[in-house]
């Protein structure tokens, strides 16, 4: 089913895409590829791709502390979802965002969740 291949919960690289393409500095096309994201969501109805949305627009603004709230939701709702990997990945990138911000305290708690979650992952 070729709407099948785009849904982020069957088929991850979107998401994947974002982080390289922010490493890299291709912030444009990240920010092209969060509102795909976006509109895979909007369109399916799809709970993980809202997670995933929510974690790409943390990855992809410019503001820390904004950033630092997306993420936190992002992380909260793939705990809902009980996406474990995920949110521990999610949690990864708000202990960054956190830092960037200025709240180091905050960002190391996060960081050892986020490492508990991955050991509970195996």
């Amino acid at each position: 089913d070729p709407g099948a291949a785009v849904l982020p919960s069957l088929n991850p690289w979107h998401a994947e895409l974002v982080e390289a393409l922010m490493l890299c500095g291709e912030l444009e096309e990240a920010a092209a590829t969060t509102a795909a994201i976006g509109a895979i969501a909007t369109a399916t109805g799809s709970e993980w791709a809202a997670a995933l949305h929510l974690r790409c627009q943390g990855l992809t603004t410019a503001e820390p502390a904004e950033a630092a709230t997306l993420l936190e939701l992002a992380a909260a709702r793939f705990g809902a979802l009980r996406g474990t990997y995920e949110q521990a990945l999610t949690l990864r990138h708000l202990a960054a965002a956190l830092e960037a911000a200025g709240d180091v305290s905050a960002a190391q708690r996060v960081r050892r969740d986020g490492t508990e979650l991955l050991a509970r992952c195996g």
